[in-house]
């Protein structure tokens, strides 16, 4: 049977047989975290052409998705002799392969004093000290596949290029470059500048005061103006990438699906970003621009006013475009009558449906700002 935490806090679900395990998937107890994902591991026998398909549900206290296909992969040829491997067996594995390759980023990266801070589907974030200064380390575990495993790596490296190119307190630092842990690679990390605060996810249960969003949309204008003039569009400006640091600051973080315009894309037909967060040019198909962070940014300013996102958020996937192609967005006015008229000017014309009607990019956006006096 699995422990139920290791010395790092995190939990796994008890699984005793392939019936277990796909119980296990509905279990009310250990519920289903939002990032968690089904394997199709192919149990192989020694001396036989025999295999066996299980899907396997791994849920971690802290969202971590078993993703490393190469390590289950390491680890079924090696002990499958004959007879069958107990599920719990690979799973107990799978972790200590996958704290291993996080404990050999860290200490490549030159990290003492490692903590996790969050752990979902192939990214990890550690807190550490780097030189005496705390720090933060970012691990992205590859799945095992050359192709995708590329793209990852590419897309890691174009963010730490990215981020290194940008000196602005309204972005995130890194303090190293993006390396490569193993060979062929099995992980991708680099180290950032450790923010204190916390992420803007955690502050949205109540209306903020048009004084905060004033500054909401002044910092964040100032760190798009930054990255928008290196011709790259953000892509991903949700709660989760936002930092409100303690002296009142808001600081953008994780351009990891950062489109550069100038770059071969990456992504192919479909946009990243984050559902109830995008733009109508994230529709697939649609080529997202700097304006289409402007509407994002809207989307934040909105919500952060009323609590409520400016359109409804669909399940199905297609009505839920639909509704991005054609929203017309009501004014924010309607749910909050004791706004500056400028301050409703402002949000209104972010989340214009029409790029053209919004401002163009941050730096136009930035300007409108310190012609009121907001910035």
């Amino acid at each position: 049977m699995l422990p139920e935490t290791n010395r790092w806090g995190m939990r796994a679900t008890s699984i005793r047989s392939s019936t277990d395990l796909r119980a296990s998937m509905n279990n009310e107890y250990y519920g289903r975290p939002p990032h968690s994902t089904h394997y199709l591991l192919n149990m192989s026998f020694k001396g036989t052409n025999t295999q066996r398909k299980y899907d396997i549900d791994c849920i971690l206290s802290n969202n971590i998705e078993c993703s490393k296909y190469s390590i289950l992969q390491r680890y079924l040829n090696t002990d499958c002799y004959g007879r069958f491997t107990p599920i719990n067996t690979i799973l107990e594995r799978m972790m200590a392969a996958q704290l291993e390759l996080i404990t050999q980023a860290i200490s490549a990266l030159g990290m003492t004093e490692e903590m996790p801070l969050i752990d979902g589907g192939q990214k990890s974030v550690w807190k550490g000290l780097l030189s005496g200064t705390p720090a933060v380390a970012k691990i992205i575990l590859l799945s095992g596949n050359p192709g995708n495993d590329q793209i990852t790596v590419t897309r890691a490296q174009r963010e730490v290029e990215l981020l290194t190119d940008i000196d602005s307190p309204q972005v995130v630092r890194t303090l190293t470059d993006a390396i490569q842990i193993g060979e062929p690679p099995e992980a991708v990390a680099w180290a950032e500048e450790w923010l204190d605060g916390s992420d803007l996810t955690q502050h949205l249960d109540r209306q903020f005061t048009s004084d905060e969003v004033w500054k909401l949309l002044a910092d964040l204008a100032k760190g798009l103006k930054e990255i928008h003039s290196l011709e790259v569009v953000h892509r991903d400006l949700s709660p989760n990438n936002i930092r409100w640091k303690s002296d009142g600051s808001f600081v953008l973080m994780d351009p990891g699906l950062a489109r550069h315009l100038a770059k071969t894309a990456l992504t192919g037909v479909f946009q990243p970003g984050t559902p109830g967060w995008r733009s109508p040019e994230h529709v697939a198909g649609g080529e997202p621009v700097p304006s289409s962070d402007i509407f994002c940014l809207g989307i934040l300013a909105y919500y952060c006013l009323t609590t409520q996102l400016p359109f409804a958020i669909n399940k199905d996937p297609a009505e839920q475009e639909f509704e991005l192609l054609n929203c017309q967005v009501s004014s924010v006015q309607d749910l909050r009558f004791d706004l500056d008229p400028d301050l409703v000017s402002v949000v209104d014309r972010c989340l214009q449906r029409q790029p053209a009607r919004r401002f163009i990019d941050g730096a136009e956006l930035l300007g409108e700002l310190q012609i009121l006096g907001k910035a």
